[in-house]
């Protein structure tokens, strides 16, 4: 809000739809109540209480984004239920991105059952040592001003040339996450295959050579390759 922008409270303390308010900007969403005017669900009853319809919708909202927990241990609540659901689900294709405040972070036992089917997929990754206090921050600094400058600065410079204006996103698209599949975490513990082009690659003399496949996923061997040539 005080950055310019807008955004629209949903608190929920009992069952019920996150699709119950509709207003312009971002939806925060509290799935157990808020602080003010609402009852507050912090007890291991409240929080483990059977909650069909909310469960239902974060389904539908998290089936298909990229989901980052900050701050979060994982409670065996309505919002680790639904990711369950969601990861377990082949036919869905979430990103979990989920932050850890200590540099050598373990995992509960419940939380690790609960997202064992997404990791198994490649779709849970962890990251360690994050500080929410600081990296909120600094990724506030990022979208805020130093992205929105770059952006103004070109497009001022394609100011005379209306026909180019169209590929300049707007600021509220700039930082629109692409499509999931376009560029995962990669994985390239274990290498298969190729062998035969690698060894041509090895002996080859050629001037341009052009490597093509997925985003993010590079052969441990071509550095050594590279640096040959």
């Amino acid at each position: 809000m005080q950055a310019g922008g807008r955004a629209w409270r949903t608190s929920l303390s009992v069952d019920g739809s996150i699709r119950q308010s509709i207003a312009q900007g971002c939806q925060v969403i509290h799935i157990h109540g808020y602080w003010y005017g609402t009852d507050t669900l912090h007890t291991n009853k409240q929080l483990v209480r059977h909650r069909p319809t909310l469960k239902n919708d974060l389904l539908t909202l998290l089936q298909d984004k990229i989901v980052v927990v900050v701050a979060y241990g994982g409670w065996p609540d309505i919002f680790t239920g639904a990711l369950e659901g969601v990861v377990s689900n082949d036919n869905l294709f979430p990103e979990i991105l989920w932050t850890k405040y200590d540099d050598s972070p373990t995992l509960s036992e419940h939380l690790y059952k609960t997202l064992k089917p997404g990791i198994d997929r490649n779709r849970v990754t962890f990251y360690h040592g994050v500080d929410c206090n600081e990296f909120f921050p600094e990724l506030l600094g990022l979208w805020g001003h130093d992205s929105h400058s770059q952006l103004q600065a070109v497009s001022k410079s394609v100011d005379a040339e209306p026909e180019l204006k169209a590929r300049v996103p707007d600021r509220g698209r700039l930082f629109r996450l692409a499509p999931l599949e376009c560029d995962r975490p990669p994985n390239i513990e274990i290498w298969v295959g190729r062998e035969s082009e690698l060894r041509a690659l090895e002996t080859s003399n050629a001037k341009v050579v052009i490597v093509c496949g997925i985003g993010g996923k590079v052969s441990p061997h071509l550095p050594r390759i590279i640096s040959r040539h």
